[in-house]
């Protein structure tokens, strides 16, 4: 097997944004401003192409705004911030964190949770995105007093998206079709509140207390264990390990949510499928064989590609790609990325807050 980490390794650029709220937020715009652009550029485009001009799409970003501000004032004021430091219009910085509230949503991501022989719990997950975020990925170090310090891995601009913070805190995610999706805490920022916590029992109880906009599955792990946390605007479901493996993929796995799934035939089938694969892999491993490197082979895994694990551009029938790829051991502080499909390039392990 290729090893994990590798000389030939390159990870995203690193940003480092000190300040609490708005101070924080400009650090990051201006860390990060040549990237910010393109990230603008490409989500316009790809909201044109869907029918939706940019009028229309600071419009109604704005009104998330407002949403975020009545429950959390200070993410509210470091996109503003992200706005300032970058030289944008504070609507488009806005844009930057919502996506599929405004358009079109596909099956994206696949996430995992693997405990070994020593007890030891690895985490990771397959960013899967539009082949253009590839080259918008960075990792923003988020520093602000009175909270853990954060590493997330994110499109430039966008505040978060998955991660660990300095007290064991992972969060990773998934996207889920369900109804009722509103104005109110887009997705991508659910994954900051639960970093803000210091453990998983307090970013699980933080994200219930949101008036979350949209439907969306939440993998949160700590040292003591991991919990997937299936969302919906007025719904959350808790799926616990039965066993030493919890894994998750883009349908609704709770048995007291499976009434609200959505998604289409194709979706289901690319979904199921690469449940399926994981969940196959993970229990043909002992207790002995989990590792970091156990879990990079799966994450690696092109088995009945178009609907693999790791998905390359050139698949059929697909609009997406694993842009980036993440591991992480909560209890080490550990991290490690792949930037780009982990089938195609190696991790190389990134220091941790």
């Amino acid at each position: 097997m290729r090893a994990v980490l590798s000389g030939a390794a390159v990870a995203p650029p690193r940003i480092v944004a000190n300040g609490a709220a708005a101070a924080g937020g400009r650090a990051h715009g201006e860390a990060a401003a040549t990237g910010i652009a393109r990230h603008v550029e490409t989500v316009l485009a790809r909201l044109a192409r869907e029918g939706v001009g940019q009028g229309e799409a600071e419009r109604r970003a704005l009104a998330y705004r407002d949403a975020v501000a009545a429950q959390r004032p200070e993410l509210a004021e470091e996109v503003d911030g992200v706005a300032r430091g970058a030289g944008i219009a504070r609507e488009l910085a806005w844009v930057l964190q919502l996506r599929a509230e405004l358009a079109a949503p596909t099956p994206e991501c696949s996430s995992l949770a693997a405990r070994g022989a020593d007890g030891e719990l690895i985490v990771a997950q397959n960013l899967d995105l539009p082949p253009a975020y590839r080259e918008l990925m960075v990792l923003l170090e988020r520093r602000e007093p009175g909270r853990p310090a954060l590493l997330t891995l994110t499109p430039a601009g966008q505040i978060g998206q998955c991660g660990i913070n300095a007290a064991g805190v992972a969060v990773f995610a998934n996207f889920i079709h369900a109804p009722g999706w509103r104005v109110g805490l887009p997705r991508y920022l659910l994954s900051r509140v639960a970093l803000a916590e210091r453990d998983r029992a307090g970013a699980i109880d933080a994200v219930a207390a949101t008036r979350r906009a949209a439907s969306r599955n939440l993998l949160v792990a700590d040292p003591g264990g991991a919990t997937m946390v299936e969302t919906t605007p007025d719904g959350l479901a808790r799926v616990e390990s039965e066993g030493r493996f919890l894994w998750h993929t883009n349908h609704v796995v709770a048995p007291e949510l499976a009434a609200q799934e959505r998604a289409g035939t194709a979706w289901l089938r690319n979904s199921r499928a690469r449940y399926a694969r994981i969940g196959e892999r993970l229990e043909a491993l002992t207790p002995t064989e989990v590792s970091v490197e156990a879990v990079a082979e799966i994450l690696r895994d092109r088995t009945g590609a178009p609907d693999a694990v790791c998905h390359l551009r050139e698949d059929d029938e697909i609009d997406y790609a694993t842009v980036a790829s993440v591991i992480a051991i909560p209890a080490r502080r550990r991290m490690w990325v792949a930037w780009g499909p982990p089938c195609d390039v190696p991790y190389v392990e990134v220091e941790a807050p």
